[in-house]
């Protein structure tokens, strides 16, 4: 186990505990003392693999080019053919190819489902993260112990991210540098890497920078959650609108045509 890592551990058990890290409770978080320990694999200039590559091919893996190609270009090409043959003639074979190729660049722009579910578990880790990661700074760690804790603490996709950044960082490379390869590759956490960033290029402490983010994101968190929870409301209306119109129709309005129509014809 590194041993530089164990008081950052044991600092960071020691604020969840005491409740003086957040205001509420996090299921993501494991207990004090319990869970597997976990094992803290050895670095080696091999083996570091930096953010922008593991998200290429990540994205390879999940849709990319590599990975979806084929079924983009059947897809366009069987749509193509279909309406060339449903049309016929030389308008169906121009408007065949064309459809063909319109349809292959739309699904090219489509992002994958994965990168979707991934970007939003980001997002929705990062104010914790920030919160951790100030913890651990005020607390006199270096950052890159921080960061190595706050990914043994929340897991994820934002320790894949964040593991590679602390590999490049014990190996000497430089931080501004690597700060801003990781909200270059991962927009997600951007905010967090340009606090870094500009702390590392200044020469300034990043524990009051973070501190500061971790506030913003947690209003930004909880505007979008109160935002969400009124668009619930507007979203409802019209479904509610559509139910009762028919009772409204046949309760309200036909019985009154039905009698006038009765008293002019009878």
């Amino acid at each position: 186990m590194d041993v530089g890592r164990a008081p950052v551990s044991a600092r960071l058990r020691a604020l969840l505990d005491a409740g003086e890290l957040v205001t509420a409770p996090d299921p993501r978080l494991p207990a004090a003392g319990t869970g597997p320990p976990v094992r803290l694999a050895r670095a080696s200039p091999r083996g570091v693999r930096s953010p922008h590559a593991r998200r290429s091919s990540r994205t390879s893996a999940v849709g990319g080019p590599a990975g979806s190609a084929r079924s983009r270009i059947l897809a366009a090409t069987l749509a193509g053919a279909g309406l060339a043959i449903t049309v016929g003639g030389i308008t169906g074979l121009v408007l065949g190819p064309l459809a063909a190729f319109a349809l292959e660049r739309w699904l090219r722009r489509l992002e994958p489902a994965a990168v979707r579910r991934e970007r939003a578990r980001l997002q929705a880790d990062l104010p914790l993260a920030a919160d951790l990661l100030a913890a651990c700074l005020a607390s006199g760690s270096p950052p890159v112990d921080g960061l190595a804790a706050v990914a043994d603490a929340l897991g994820g996709p934002l320790a894949e991210r964040i593991r590679p950044l602390v590999a490049t960082l014990r190996l000497g490379g430089d931080p501004a540098t690597a700060y801003r390869a990781l909200a270059q590759a991962t927009p997600a956490l951007a905010p967090l890497a340009r606090g870094l960033q500009r702390a590392a290029t200044s020469g300034t402490a990043p524990a009051e920078a973070v501190t500061v983010l971790a506030g913003e994101l947690r209003a930004a968190r909880r505007w979008e959650a109160e935002a969400r929870a009124r668009q619930v409301g507007v979203r409802a209306a019209a479904p509610l609108g559509i139910c009762f119109l028919p009772a409204f129709m046949l309760i309200g309005v036909v019985p009154v045509v039905a009698g006038i129509a009765f008293d002019l014809l009878g």
